[in-house]
């Protein structure tokens, strides 16, 4: 199993996306844009080609956007991942990595093989009524078919049976894991259960040290069992521990990130709005904590933003890296087309210092 880094990223007819490009990737990857030009859909392709024969992944990345209520209809399911919710054409994700190029083309389709059981009569008997019908079959399975760097494919499927989503999966392979951290809370679970594998083997602190740029009177955490299950308390001198939740977001923002990093070991981060409950004057210091930790557990990170004080502290963080791992993408929609332009340390280091806009 080899790690994952991202040269290059081609994206075709995925949501709003009908050809995008990104070249020059770095280990740090910070996205910028106007809201509804596509960056968390920038993120959630990433996030499949992470996972490129997990059909299931379609799922999640709609309940990111907290659609997790479907009808038992494909097209409701699947459709708006396509271009302009086009089924007839395939989405079609490539990528350059360390180790050569890798594809992910994923379809809407009828299905190939039918599989017809024989009822008894007993059964028969027991069937429901129909009371209407229709003569349109329509799509109704999602293939990923995935190609290695050695050319080799792999098939991958969804469908819907009554019982709920059914999922087929082609050749197994064990990718690094790669995590999706969204703009919204409730990581208290998953974040004690990261917590306690850091605990056990006496990496700790880690966490501990950096989340004092916010807490400066944080002595230690541990993992507290509650009536809301296991939870991260933190320690600041105040007689008891205090659930990690209540001590703000801003703090359990930073906690999160860097567990996502720490978990996603020779894998990749997706943060999207990577500034929320972070105050401006953290920043700075948040984007050094989460680059020691991501060159320490050689993950790649892309994250998207809204804030100019989130841009200007990563380039701060960043100038005086050696090397210089950090690359600004700013993704642009006219006439439609969606575009990137890369800002490489001079570039941006112009751009901050004249005031032009980049956001």
């Amino acid at each position: 199993m080899k790690n994952v880094t991202f040269h290059s990223v081609t994206i075709d007819r995925f949501r709003g996306f009908r050809h995008l490009e990104l070249d020059g990737l770095e280990r740090f990857n910070l996205i910028l844009g106007r809201n509804n030009v596509g960056k968390t859909a920038l993120l959630e392709s990433l996030f499949l080609l992470l996972g490129p024969t997990n059909p299931q992944l379609t799922i999640a990345v709609s309940a990111f956007r907290g659609i997790d209520q479907f009808r038992s209809d494909p097209e409701d399911l699947w459709g708006w991942l396509f271009y302009e919710k086009n089924m007839d054409q395939e989405i079609s994700l490539h990528c350059e990595t360390d180790t050569g190029r890798r594809s992910l083309r994923i379809t809407l389709t009828a299905p190939k093989e039918v599989n017809v059981k024989r009822g008894t009569k007993a059964a028969a008997r027991k069937a429901p009524r129909v009371t209407q019908a229709t003569t349109n079959i329509g799509p109704s399975e999602l293939q990923f078919h995935y190609q290695d760097e050695k050319r080799q494919n792999t098939l991958s499927r969804a469908y819907i049976k009554e019982t709920g989503i059914a999922l087929e999966h082609g050749r197994q392979i064990k990718f690094p894991t790669s995590i999706f951290v969204t703009a919204r809370g409730g990581y208290a679970a998953e974040n004690a259960e990261r917590f306690s594998k850091l605990e056990e083997v006496g990496r700790e602190l880690e966490i501990v040290e950096p989340l004092r740029v916010i807490e400066p009177r944080l002595k230690r955490l541990a993992v507290i069992v509650t009536g809301a299950g296991p939870i991260i308390h933190g320690d600041i001198d105040l007689g008891r521990m205090i659930p990690l939740p209540l001590m703000g977001e801003g703090i359990g923002r930073l906690m999160t990130l860097l567990l996502a990093v720490a978990e996603s070991k020779d894998g990749v981060v997706l943060i999207d709005e990577i500034e929320t409950g972070l105050h401006y004057s953290a920043m700075p210091a948040a984007w050094t904590a989460i680059a020691q930790a991501a060159r320490a557990s050689n993950v790649q990170v892309f994250a998207t933003t809204h804030s100019f004080e989130c841009m200007r502290a990563a380039y701060e963080s960043f100038a005086d890296a050696d090397p210089y791992d950090l690359a600004v993408q700013r993704i642009d929609r006219s006439d439609g087309e969606v575009t990137a332009t890369v800002y490489d340390k001079d570039m941006l280091e112009t751009a901050l210092t004249s005031g032009i806009e980049v956001r």
